[in-house]
């Protein structure tokens, strides 16, 4: 059997983490694993759908972030991965319990000042933040960059020590962030956990 795995992209350690996992189970369960990018493309994901179940008769299909409902009428089928879509079978991470979990967290160790460290990719996340926070979206409690990855994080920690508010913990839309911020706090003298604490998310 063939299946294809579409991952938003190869950059993150991440996706690539998820579709290694992925190409495991399938190979060991004796199948072949196709592997494309849609590269955050709501257009390349839908051409990237059609091609495998019309084309290649794939026997099935995993995608990381599905955007938009699917056609009818395709034989092969499509789990999505990290994302709901109705009328697709979908497998969820339980982001805004997780993202509560660590706001409790922190507020327990008497943390009243927390910032969420972010990038364009990650608004979903911020907002899950903002809402688990019971704040507005436009806050000065999140730091959006314009940059990704380890840069993000360097980005964001510079911009969060220009603010007037001095917060003493940090959530970071994912791992690769948390090491930028980390990296940067600590070139400017600043102590982790002690002074500023740090929490990523993805477990890489």
């Amino acid at each position: 059997m063939t299946f294809a795995v579409i991952v938003p992209e190869l950059e993150s350690a991440y996706y690539i983490g998820v579709a290694r996992r992925l190409q495991q189970i399938i190979e060991q369960n004796g199948g072949i694993v196709i592997m494309s990018t849609d590269n955050f493309d709501e257009k390349k994901q839908a051409e990237l759908i059609d091609y495998y179940t019309s084309f290649l008769k794939i026997d099935g299909i995993f995608i990381i972030a599905l955007k938009t409902k699917l056609k009818k009428g395709y034989e092969s089928p499509v789990v999505s991965l990290f994302s709901h879509i109705d009328n697709t079978d979908s497998i969820n991470a339980d982001i805004r319990n997780a993202m509560a979990d660590a706001v409790l967290l922190l507020k327990n160790n008497g943390h009243t000042d927390i910032a969420f460290l972010s990038e364009t990719l990650t608004k979903s996340k911020a907002k899950l933040f903002c809402d688990v926070c019971h704040l507005p979206y436009n806050c000065d409690n999140v730091i959006e960059s314009k940059f990704r990855f380890q840069s993000a994080g360097q980005d964001g920690a510079m911009q969060l020590l220009n603010k007037k508010t001095r917060y003493t913990a940090i959530i970071c839309a994912y791992d690769d962030i948390a090491y930028g911020a980390i990296h940067y706090l600590k070139s400017q003298g600043i102590n982790i956990p002690d002074d500023i604490s740090v929490i990523g998310i993805d477990n890489i």
